[in-house]
């Protein structure tokens, strides 16, 4: 299943050199980490084959991801939550069960 951010975008938003940083593994890691978090926080799946997003949505949950991710490997000790930028991202995209 391919992730919907790749290594070479997280290095380039956390400014490291794409493809020599050594932290490909862990960076991989981060970026399944971030995208599980932010599927429990939809309560939807984001890539496989019950993927529900349009295409804009996708996008949206693209930046969420990449933006959870970075923020994990600067934050090792995972901070409290979601950060703030991140759940207004996904607020809108959340799904809402009664």
């Amino acid at each position: 299943m391919a992730e919907p951010v790749s290594v070479a975008q997280l290095e380039v938003q956390l400014r490291l050199a794409v493809g020599g940083s050594g932290e490909e593994a862990s960076l991989a890691a981060l970026i399944v980490a971030a995208r599980r978090a932010v599927e429990n926080f939809l309560d939807r799946s984001v890539v496989g084959d019950d993927a529900s997003l349009s295409a804009d949505d996708l996008l949206v949950a693209a930046l969420a991801i990449l933006m959870l991710a970075a923020h994990l490997y600067e934050n090792r000790d995972g901070g409290d939550g979601l950060p703030g930028v991140v759940g207004v991202l996904l607020w809108p995209l959340r799904r809402w069960s009664v």
